[in-house]
């Protein structure tokens, strides 16, 4: 689905049409706020999210989770039915990822640069 490094979303085998990734805050990864978000998600019979609450988690992280949760689209057989979901957020996840690709691109630089010699 190409949610951010370090989001995961577990929809507890509920099926899926579409649904954008799952941002994580800028605020959030700064102040290295992380946990986890539980969503419940009331679907119409067409599958579209009709109304949404959290249930639990930061505040900021919330949001994120409701921004894109109100933009999912399920499929039979949870037409007409409530969704519940957990998303959690972990910052050291993204940090790791984050020094992978350094590493990544210093190797690459290095290699580079013995080949010009």
């Amino acid at each position: 689905m190409g949610d951010a490094p370090g989001v995961t979303v577990d929809l507890g085998g509920a099926a899926l049409r579409h649904r954008p990734p799952v941002d994580y805050p800028q605020v959030a990864l700064r102040d290295r706020i992380h946990g986890e978000v539980a969503v419940e998600l009331k679907v119409d019979g067409t599958g579209t999210v009709v109304d949404e609450r959290a249930l639990s988690g930061p505040v900021v992280l919330q949001q994120a989770v409701l921004n894109s949760a109100y933009l999912w689209h399920f499929r039979k057989p949870n037409l007409g039915s409530t969704v519940k979901a957990t998303i959690t957020f972990d910052p050291y996840i993204q940090a790791a990822l984050a020094l992978l690709i350094y590493d990544v691109r210093l190797s690459i630089s290095r290699k580079a640069g013995e080949s010009r010699r």
